[in-house]
């Protein structure tokens, strides 16, 4: 049985910085056995009085990857939205297609690789491709070894040409492909649910199809993109006589268990999703996902973290594209924690949320269901980060959560744990 000793964790929901004299796990169960603290402080303002050079903090979630566009980067320069990455002419899927099976799979197990060296310990994808696309990203899980995708699959190609009628029913081929998609033999290759670009690439009466098929398929995870660009908004206001915005025929139409972006998110949107947090069954855990580097990095709107934290909102980070952005969380939260800070011109902004969007923390619930929280307990799953605080540049800080958010690089991360495996680096 793995043991460190005077260590400093960040204990349990509420991220207590705690000095540890020692810290067990399994590595046959993946849970963590015993913790023995050395004593009820809180060491976050005075790190130093701790003398240790160790920091384990909860292992990084990826709340928004593509990661099939790995073989790409930096392709979408001087692109707008809709030309790098709608389909079916948008630069990304045009230069997918032109990629063969094998240089997909290699690109996206290095970019795995990457993640791990990052502490990130599973992402949750939005694959493009059908069903061809999920084996690819299976195949590329499997030779990565120690990462988990929740992989929410896309179409291979979109199921209308015209969509002026919502009335539409979902095609029977486009049927057979989620099934398909939800129902492999290997249950751990298939698909952990759906995913569509945004709301106005299907008919309102094909949402409804998805929704009720997911339900069938022992609750398949439902995900989408809202308020990416006005022009989601736009559209689908639009197409409802002005009544909807994209958000609100998510909700009504589809009940995703994932949003991504709310970049254009106004107070009224805020509002729609606190009364539709209100109304979730108690043991659901709907997610926000925001993703404010590719946000800019395509000269977007930036999401409103503050006002979206403020009032409640369950938030995870993502990075999004690869093509856009390097799969770095360390990058992510310190971006997100200074966005934050300069919406809110708050000097007291607490920098713990967001390394709570970033982790297993705010995660957990929507993959695993209410009954698993993230975290470093006592018998908690044993998924963490081992920080390297050596350098005097880091001992020096005078608080170590706000050091943890803003400060380090990959060069500090000395091993990610994944359910009680070492995935990359060593421990000491």
């Amino acid at each position: 049985m793995p043991e460190l000793f005077n260590i400093v964790i960040l204990h349990d929901q509420n991220l207590d910085v705690r000095l540890c004299k020692r810290f067990a796990w399994d590595e046959i169960s993946g849970r963590i056995t015993s913790i023995e603290f050395a004593d009820n402080k809180d060491y976050n303002k005075i790190f130093a009085n701790t003398l240790t050079e160790h920091v384990l903090i909860p292992a990084f979630v990826n709340g928004h990857t593509h990661i099939g566009d790995s073989c790409l980067p930096d392709g979408a320069t001087g692109l707008t939205l809709e030309q790098g990455f709608f389909r079916p002419h948008g630069f990304k899927y045009v230069e997918l297609a032109k990629q063969s099976k094998q240089q997909l799979i290699d690109s996206m197990c290095d970019i795995m690789k990457y993640m791990l060296s990052t502490g990130t310990i599973m992402h949750w994808d939005f694959r493009e491709q059908g069903i061809d696309g999920l084996h690819l990203i299976r195949q590329a899980e499997k030779q990565a070894i120690g990462i988990k995708s929740i992989v929410l699959s896309q179409f291979d190609q979109s199921p209308f040409v015209d969509l002026t009628d919502s009335s539409q029913a979902l095609p029977e081929k486009s049927k057979s492909e989620l099934e398909t998609l939800w129902n492999l033999k290997d249950n751990e290759a298939a698909a952990d649910g759906f995913s569509e670009s945004t709301m106005n690439d299907l008919t309102d009466r094909a949402w409804i199809t998805i929704r009720e098929m997911s339900k069938q398929y022992n609750n398949k995870l439902r995900a989408i993109h809202c308020l990416e660009s006005d022009s989601y908004r736009s559209v689908s206001l639009a197409r409802t006589g002005g009544r909807q915005s994209d958000l609100q025929r998510a909700f009504e139409l589809y009940d995703p268990d994932i949003v991504v972006h709310l970049t254009e998110a106004t107070q009224e949107d805020i509002d729609v999703i606190i009364q539709q947090q209100r109304s979730d069954d108690c043991l659901r855990h709907r997610i926000f996902v925001v993703c404010p580097r590719a946000n800019a990095t395509l000269g977007l709107k930036l999401p409103p973290i503050h006002a979206l934290l403020t009032k409640g909102i369950n938030l995870m980070l993502g990075t999004d594209n690869v093509m856009l952005n390097q799969p770095n969380m360390l990058a992510e939260m310190d971006f997100a924690y200074r966005l934050c800070k300069s919406q809110s011109g708050d000097n007291t902004h607490d920098p713990k949320a967001i390394l709570c969007m970033a982790t297993t923390i705010n995660s957990y619930p929507t993959i695993y269901g209410k009954n698993e929280k993230g975290g470093i307990y006592e018998n908690g799953p044993a998924d963490f980060v081992l920080l390297d605080f050596s350098a005097k540049h880091l001992a020096r800080t005078r608080n170590l959560m706000a050091t943890i958010v803003t400060r380090l690089d990959p060069r500090y991360i000395l091993a990610t744990v994944h359910k009680g495996q070492t995935m990359f680096g060593m421990l000491p």
